[in-house]
């Protein structure tokens, strides 16, 4: 088991070419009946993730722990068909959310966490600077994000504003599948 819905996922590379434009891209796309939900990634299975040293509150400085990191915007968990295990996903509803982080059951086992969502990451500040505290709002199920040889690794999405370099990612529906690609073209055309 891969442990996300492979079937109907359209991605789309090179999501930063739509710049600011990005939210209205997906708006524009959401309106077709075969669209189900939209999102976008700076990483997706079988792609890169960045190993990102995370620090639990109340760790020492030097107890550094690095996961698997990937930014993520609104919707990801619907358009990936993702499971979540405790708490939420990242939602339009909850301000704070953009500052929390969602890990996987990997990390919540490698942390050795009973109580995940009552835990905060912390990024320690920089001469003098506060520290900046994430909150671990959820954890999803554990999903294949890397090879399917290889054992699932601990990671961790935080939430992405706006649009970097990555992948737009589109749970399709049953319908008309070639009318929905040709859409989905014109549309991509129109934006870029």
């Amino acid at each position: 088991e891969i442990g996300f819905e492979k079937e109907n996922l359209l991605l789309i590379n090179r999501s930063d070419l739509l710049k600011e434009r990005i939210d209205a891209f997906k708006e524009q796309i959401e309106q077709n009946a075969n669209v189900i939900v939209a999102a976008n990634a700076n990483s997706i299975p079988s792609t890169e993730y960045s190993d990102n040293a995370h620090w639990l509150e109340g760790w020492n400085r030097d107890e550094i722990f690095t996961l698997a990191s990937s930014r993520v915007s609104y919707d990801f968990d619907q358009a990936m068909g993702l499971e979540m295990v405790s708490g939420r996903f990242f939602s339009r509803d909850m301000p704070s959310d953009s500052s929390g982080v969602v890990i996987n059951e990997a990390a919540v086992s490698a942390l050795g966490l009973e109580e995940p969502l009552n835990n905060r990451f912390m990024e320690p500040g920089e001469d003098g600077e506060e520290d900046q505290f994430s909150p671990i709002i959820g954890v999803v199920k554990d999903y294949h994000f890397a090879s399917l040889q290889s054992e699932i690794a601990p990671m961790a999405m935080h939430f992405m504003p706006g649009n970097y370099e990555g992948y737009i990612t589109i749970r399709l529906g049953n319908g008309n599948q070639a009318e929905t690609l040709t859409f989905l073209e014109n549309t991509w055309n129109e934006f870029i």
